[in-house]
């Protein structure tokens, strides 16, 4: 809640987890490397110079009232999204 994170290749990485994002901004090549997850993400920003969202098995993201940056998606996202190796966002 209410961070910073990024840098680097990869700004997040969840691996078979569980993960709330509120508030906060996640900035990097890959902004979140996900597999396997669900991910809640609500107001927050979320950048990634390549792509946002990368997974290497199905992901469900639940965006509320956040904003995406990336090569795959630009602008504001609310509602259920599944990202896949073939659907990066």
């Amino acid at each position: 809640e209410d961070s910073r994170i990024g840098g680097g290749a990869e700004g997040l990485v969840a691996d078979r987890a569980h993960v709330t994002v509120t508030s906060s901004r996640i900035e990097a090549e890959t902004a979140i490397a996900a597999d396997d997850s669900k991910l809640d993400i609500a107001g927050s920003r979320i950048i990634g110079q390549g792509a946002a969202v990368t997974t290497r098995t199905a992901t469900e993201v639940a965006f509320s009232v956040s904003e995406v940056e990336s090569t795959n998606y630009y602008g504001p996202l609310h509602g259920l999204r599944f990202v896949t190796p073939e659907t990066p966002l």
